[in-house]
């Protein structure tokens, strides 16, 4: 929730039965959640975008083509 120019995030620490709640303010977040992203965004409050996730190939005509190995 952001509070000035902070966000302030509660987390849930363990299981359901030894869990611990803490609660961590910063001024920046990093959100590295990949294809989960949008989702950990909005339990945040931003709903303002929303991925949509595809599969698929790559091609390259007339050149070479070195991949990363």
């Amino acid at each position: 929730m952001p509070s000035g120019k902070s966000i302030r995030v509660g987390l849930r620490i363990g299981d359901e039965e030894d869990a611990q709640d803490e609660t961590i303010e910063a001024r920046c977040v990093i959100n590295a959640a990949g294809l989960y992203a949008d989702e950990v965004a909005a339990m945040l409050g931003n709903r303002s975008w929303k991925i949509y996730p595809v599969r698929g190939n790559i091609a390259k005509f007339g050149g070479a083509f070195v991949a990363d190995q």
